[in-house]
């Protein structure tokens, strides 16, 4: 698959929220037609995180869809991950770049000033938000809104996936204030995967 192109609709795992399994999760997600799945996990040991993350890459391989993965740069290069994300907070992206030698390097900013170091850093996507409020993650902070989007996307030169408190509703909205991509997790762990992925494929094909 394309590694330089980011897939416009985009899932990251949740364990904390899921009904089953972040596997089972991932499955059902891919054959509803994701073709990118971030697997995020913050409350395991690193032994078991690498135990998920390669049945996750055996799983997008199979349908030739990308796994990033968060914050564990040797994780990613363990199991040939097509990329990795990392927060403001997680391992630095130079260092990052020394671990894991894959294509995609995502890297989270809600700021033009955090945008322009991202890409002066050398990230290959940029994940902005929240764009709303979200429950999700409890660390995000207040929605940075439409506007700020907008306003990064005119500084941006690399794509930008957008996150936070993204639904069926406001989704077709994101897109049009800059998006490329839009990342869910609560619009779809925890309920009728392969539902909701078609609900949502279909507003923003």
């Amino acid at each position: 698959m394309d590694t330089t192109k980011i897939p416009k609709l985009y899932l990251i795992t949740d364990s904390a929220i899921t009904k089953q399994t972040t596997e089972k999760d991932t499955k059902d997600a891919l054959e509803a037609g994701i073709k990118i799945i971030q697997y995020r996990e913050k409350n395991l040991p690193e032994h078991l995180i690498l135990k998920t993350a390669k049945k996750l890459k055996t799983l997008t391989k199979k349908h030739n869809a990308l796994l990033i993965i968060n914050d564990h740069p040797t994780i990613a290069q363990k199991i040939h991950a097509d990329g990795i994300h990392l927060g403001q907070t997680d391992t630095p992206i130079k260092e990052a770049k020394k671990i894991f030698k894959g294509k995609i390097i995502g890297i989270s900013a809600k700021t033009i000033k955090q945008t322009k170091q991202a890409e002066t850093d050398g990230a290959t996507y940029l994940g902005i938000g929240p764009i709303f409020n979200t429950a999700t993650k409890k660390d995000a902070g207040q929605g940075i809104g439409l506007e700020t989007l907008k306003q990064i996307k005119n500084h941006a030169t690399i794509p930008i996936v957008a996150i936070g408190g993204i639904t069926k509703t406001n989704a077709e909205t994101v897109l049009n204030s800059g998006a490329d991509s839009i990342a869910v997790i609560s619009a779809i762990i925890g309920k009728d995967i392969k539902k909701e992925t078609q609900k949502l494929q279909a507003v923003i094909q």
